[in-house]
């Protein structure tokens, strides 16, 4: 939020900024809303997306076709899309992909939201020890 002052001896107005409140909000609007794990969410569901496409497009298809093309099956195999070989390095692709956005979202989370917000970790370990 920002707070406009107007100085009478410059004859403008200035714009001090409030960090700490703001912070603050963002943080409770953050906590409040479940917002970092919508986000997640989202990026974790769209490389999923990405790598069933992939897995389907890839090995489901060209399987599908040459077992129908085994069986005498043309017409079948016609209406399929015409991917006759194994892509197995464009899965690959994908398959790392996602492994990789799953890390990074992960990492985001803990650094961005734990670090620079100020979120504060779960404790279970002083929970422990305040139990005993």
């Amino acid at each position: 939020m920002f707070f406009s002052v107007y100085n009478t001896n410059m004859n403008s107005i200035q714009s001090v900024p409030k960090v700490s409140i703001f912070k603050g909000q963002l943080t409770q609007f953050i906590a409040d809303n479940n917002i970092v794990g919508t986000a997640a969410g989202v990026s974790i569901a769209i490389a999923t997306k990405d790598i069933i496409h992939s897995f389907v497009d890839d090995i489901v298809i060209p399987l599908l076709y040459a077992g129908l093309v085994a069986m005498n099956g043309k017409y079948f195999g016609n209406l399929l899309p015409h991917k006759t070989k194994l892509d197995y390095m464009s899965f690959s692709k994908q398959f790392i992909t996602w492994l990789l956005v799953i890390i990074i979202t992960y990492l985001f989370i803990m650094v961005a939201f734990r670090i620079f917000l100020g979120v504060p970790e779960e404790k279970k370990e002083e929970e422990e020890k305040k139990s005993k």
